[in-house]
């Protein structure tokens, strides 16, 4: 009986200290949820002139890219707001494509897509100063990824 009571608590006392991998908040994935319009896009510090007009619209866990002359791109996401700066991971296929960041205040969220998400889109001279494929930024610097600007749509 009291090697059953010794196992019982060495196990509570296990799991207690096992970190359950936090969940975003409701209000995480309401703040992000929506329209949202580029304001400002720059890569390697230099503004992306023809991303004026790109959409970004997110509902529940998809995530729709779409004008500044570019195809609509659909990916689903996972948000983790326990890290500083918050974490926002981009699958295609099931395949994960970005590792990125974020940061929403009022009407203003910023993303940082690493470079897995445009390789391919830059020649090699630019392609050298992101980080490199896989790697999540570690602020919102264009020279770390692709810095998106974006505002509130009309639609929440």
């Amino acid at each position: 009986m009291r090697s059953a009571m010794m196992f019982v608590l060495f196990s509570a006392v296990c799991v207690a200290q096992v970190p359950a991998r936090p969940k975003p908040t409701d209000s995480d994935l309401s703040a992000v949820r929506g329209e949202w319009v580029a304001s400002r896009v720059e890569a390697l510090r230099e503004e992306v002139k023809d991303a004026k007009g790109l959409r970004i619209t997110v509902e529940g866990d998809k995530l729709m890219m779409s004008g500044g002359g570019e195809k609509k791109e659909r990916y689903t996401f996972k948000l983790d707001s326990s890290k500083n700066p918050k974490v926002i991971d981009l699958y295609q296929d099931g395949k994960l494509i970005s590792r990125s960041i974020y940061a929403h205040e009022k009407d203003e969220l910023r993303l940082c897509f690493g470079l897995a998400h445009y390789k391919g889109t830059l020649t090699s001279d630019t392609e050298r100063e992101f980080v490199s494929a896989g790697d999540r930024p570690t602020a919102f610097d264009s020279r770390q990824g692709v810095l998106f600007v974006l505002q509130r749509g009309k639609g929440k």
